[in-house]
């Protein structure tokens, strides 16, 4: 869930005192003072500098690189350079600018009173009383400044102007970085868009003036952080982003058990610690981060962790925090129906219960290493089996990330069900964190809902939330989305709109504003509004995460918001003036074209035909969509491949690990063509005629179509043995049961699709009936039902494979069908289908067999069982006479 990368920016984060943010957890949002705005210093006046930015002696490198940041970008914008300089050498500095004496510095009436200079001029700038001293944290001793940072967050700061210079401090290093990047935005206007230099929109100014008005900022949240996923190409670039953007992270949270108990320490001196598998102990290997928890009723776990944990603190006593999160995946040993402490209950996402079990090792463990390191704090994950809060209080050093992905709030029973589970949490721990799934990769088309996200993040600060984690994974044609989140994770306050015209305008200029503008608001609205009417949200909004590994929503995408879309950021890229905001421009319609060729390619199921008029216009339909929707998924897949090192529009989720593949059919559409072949059409009906056609006379792919269509409805016999596994006793004749690890798989007649049989499938972590058959090159359509024993809320999933073998049984290749959540359609028989297209030959070697296998996933600590019945298999007409292994 937390990349790398993110790590290493939390880890550089998570020497900052906690306990500092703790104590303020409750101070809310930004705030500002002003006194005596009645005056102003000039720090640059007609490009000419007059000013000199001081660090203190013993500044930090964080305070260092901030003042550096600060010189960078006055010059970016005005051309004057700022020497960045330390205490003592600020004479020295003087001599070298030869900067102009007398009060030319300050501009408006009353500038001298004591009120409006707040304490009067400290000792650094004495030396000339002409220079305006900017000092990047507190370089000499400024009680008023010190008296405005008392009690404040750590990330907060103050910009304090007096008469002859000003200070930029927090109460820490990032406070004064934050500071700094705050006085650039608000005085010179810098904005920090995206990464990397395309990114930035910076001023031309001439001059720099800043008002003397005192300044006083902390954020709502105390930790607040977003993350990019593996490494992206522009890595350093993205780090910037982040800092310059305020986000720091200071508490570790991510999944660490593995590391805490590695395998290869533990294995062989404490086998109990890890699971069993099969009635076997699994010893994983040290690189196995998921699929497994370590056996949290295991005698001497505890102890063995505390003394751990207290060696890391020992070793590393600039840390404040440690991280007790589950590692990904389940695998709870307690989680099996056999283990004597077997929970018995399901949590609120549907999974096993396992948050009492855990929650109270938790508290064990970390009562232990405080007795030893009294000020450190903990993370964990409220996530997945863990995600409902413990009967008991949490330990008040214990900060848990309660995980959800909150577009899920676009539905209000959702909302409605997630707050209360969120106040229940608030009753139980002191320190509530949310991790949200803020996704842009690996989605397809803009996954926009700012004002949704606004909503929730000020429902976040009234409750209480103290820290804020947000798995990005960046897909930069998404525009303003990661920007404004940095921006609401400060101060959740500000306005959605005004954020959103900001971004646009500091983006692609105000004449092209309007038009960017109008193509996110077809996105929010498709993702609040029209998004949530679809099976796929359906079936997974009670879920941790929306269902990424799914493209059914793109059945929900409009042509028109295609059209509209592609004209609007065309308007908008001829409208943008500088070449800064034609670069921009250029991004987000690059970016475009991977959505665009991803809706356009995908193949969207036609309803069933009701008569040989309809079923001739889905033929005509197949057709069409075959010659542009390949079109479009070469395009797609052309796009992944030329960018992938482009530090904008590289994905950082690969799409062809992560996102759903598809070919140019739609496998619902076949089968319901074949269906209504096999009992509506007449023999020589005109729709058989017009199939028998396409089979002699259309091109290669549309002929071998036809074909397969003449099989699945024609009659022909089905690749696979008996298909309804009527044949058996408990388990079926010609079928494998494959389980990976747990669970169950037998023939029964108490439920049926047709026949008297089916299988029943229980408790399964992923499994399912596997039959080897001949296969050919060309294509290969599949089917199964299936239907779940009672209302479903898991995270199972149902997909069909096909292990294609070489005449030595070697494994070639697997063609996967993107797996369907049970919970989209929980209850009556359903069909989940695929259309495989076997090639010609794998790295040389021609497939001989395939494995076909139902896949079921995550079943594993579930009441429901899934019934699965009558399997189909066939090639086409041509290939069909193959006999079965």
């Amino acid at each position: 869930m937390i990349s790398l990368l993110t790590k290493q920016k939390l880890a550089k984060a998570a020497g900052l005192a906690v306990a500092l943010f703790i104590a303020a957890m409750n101070g809310g949002a930004a705030a500002e003072t002003a006194e005596g705005d009645t005056g102003a210093l000039t720090i640059v006046s007609g490009g000419v500098s007059r000013a000199v930015i001081v660090v203190p002696e013993r500044a930090s490198s964080v305070e260092k690189h901030a003042a550096n940041t600060l010189a960078e970008y006055v010059k970016k914008s005005t051309g004057a350079e700022l020497p960045v300089v330390t205490k003592e050498t600020v004479t020295e500095a003087s001599k070298e600018t030869a900067m102009p004496t007398g009060s030319e510095n300050q501009t408006g009436a009353g500038s001298g009173t004591e009120a409006e200079v707040h304490g009067g001029t400290p000792d650094a700038a004495t030396s000339d009383a002409g220079r305006i001293v900017i000092e990047v944290g507190m370089a000499h001793d400024d009680p008023r400044s010190e008296a405005m940072l008392q009690g404040m967050k750590e990330d907060g700061f103050v910009i304090r102007p007096y008469e002859n210079g000003l200070v930029i401090a927090g109460p820490a290093p990032s406070g004064t970085a934050n500071g700094v990047y705050a006085f650039l935005e608000r005085f010179v206007g810098v904005r920090w868009l995206m990464p990397g230099p395309d990114g930035e929109d910076v001023p031309q100014l001439a001059d720099l003036v800043v008002p003397l008005r005192e300044v006083k900022e902390e954020p709502a949240f105390f930790s607040r952080m977003l993350g990019s996923g593996p490494t992206p190409p522009n890595a350093q670039d993205w780090n910037d982003w982040l800092d310059r953007n305020r986000l720091e992270g200071h508490i570790r949270f991510q999944h660490n058990l593995v590391n805490l108990f590695p395998p290869s320490v533990y294995g062989s001196s404490h086998p109990e610690f890890y699971p069993t598998r099969g009635g076997q102990r699994y010893i994983p290997p040290d690189d196995a981060a998921a699929g497994w928890q370590p056996c949290f009723t295991a005698p001497g776990l505890a102890e063995e962790a505390i003394a751990a944990i207290v060696r890391y603190f020992d070793e590393h006593p600039e840390e404040r925090s440690y991280s007790l999160a589950v590692n990904d995946g389940g695998g709870f040993c307690e989680a099996q129906p056999d283990h004597p402490d077997y929970p018995g209950k399901l949590n609120s996402l549907g999974l096993p219960d396992m948050s009492d079990l855990y929650y109270r090792w938790v508290n064990r463990v970390v009562e232990g290493v405080l007795r030893v390191h009294p000020d450190k704090w903990f993370g964990v994950l409220a996530y997945d089996e863990v995600y409902d809060p413990p009967s008991f209080p949490l330990h008040p050093r214990v900060v848990p990330f309660v995980t959800k992905d909150r577009l899920s709030w676009a539905d209000r029973r959702t909302a409605a069900d997630d707050k209360a589970l969120l106040a229940e949490w608030r009753s139980k721990s002191a320190n509530v964190a949310w991790y949200d799934y803020l996704y842009g990769s690996p989605y397809l088309v803009p996954r926009m809902y700012v004002h949704l996200m606004a909503d929730n993040y000020r429902y976040a600060s009234r409750l209480g939330v103290v820290a804020h984690y947000g798995e990005l994974y960046p897909n930069w044609g998404e525009g303003p989305k990661p920007w404004i989140a940095a921006k609401l994770m400060w101060d959740p306050q500000l306005d959605a709109d005004g954020l959103l015209r900001e971004w646009c305008e500091r983006a692609v200029g105000s004449k092209a504003a309007p038009d960017l503008v109008a193509y996110y608001a077809i996105w929010e609205k498709f993702w609040t509004k029209t998004a949530p009417r679809t099976s796929w949200f359906e079936g997974s909004k009670t879920s941790t995460y929306l269902a990424f590994d799914s493209a059914d929503y793109l059945e929900a995408v409009s042509r028109k918001d295609i059209a509209d879309s592609r004209r609007l950021l065309e308007s908008a890229a001829a409208k943008a003036a500088t070449e800064p905001q034609k670069a921009r421009a250029r991004i987000l319609l690059q970016a475009f074209d991977y959505y665009e060729a991803s809706v356009l390619s995908y193949p969207r199921p036609q309803p069933s035909p009701t008569s040989s008029a309809r079923a001739l216009s889905m033929l005509d339909q197949v057709e069409r969509d075959l010659i542009s929707g390949e079109a479009m998924r070469q395009t797609r897949f052309s796009f992944i491949e030329r960018h992938r090192s482009d530090p904008m529009l590289a994905l950082p989720l690969d799409p062809n690990a992560y996102s759903p593949a598809w070919s140019a059919w739609s496998p619902e559409t076949f089968w319901r063509l074949a269906d209504y072949i096999r009992t509506r059409e007449r023999k020589g009906g005109p729709v058989r005629k017009r199939i028998d056609a396409m089979a002699q006379n259309a091109p290669a792919p549309i002929r071998q179509y036809a074909r397969l269509l003449q099989s699945a409805g024609g009659g022909a016999r089905s690749l696979v043995a008996n298909g309804s596994f009527d044949i058996g006793k408990s388990s079926a004749a010609h079928w494998t049961h494959w389980i990976a690890h747990t669970g169950t798989i037998r023939r029964v007649t108490e439920r049926a699709g047709t026949g008297p049989a089916s299988l029943k499938l229980e408790g399964v972590d992923r499994g399912g009936p596997a039959q080897v058959v001949r296969v050919e090159p060309g294509l290969l359509a599949a089917r199964v039902k299936y239907a779940m024993s009672e209302r479903y809320i898991g995270k199972g999933k149902i997909g069909l494979t096909l292990n294609l073998r070489d005449g030595n049984g070697s494994l070639l290749a697997s063609l996967r069908a993107p797996a369907v959540r049970l919970a989209a359609r929980s209850g009556a028989w359903n069909d989940a289908v695929a259309i495989f297209d076997v090639p010609e030959s794998v790295d040389g070697k021609r497939p001989a067999t395939g494995q076909f296998v139902v896949v079921a996933e995550r079943l594993s600590g579930s009441a429901a069982a899934l019934y699965l019945d009558d399997v189909e298999l066939y090639q086409s007409a041509d290939v069909q006479t193959f006999k079965i292994r």
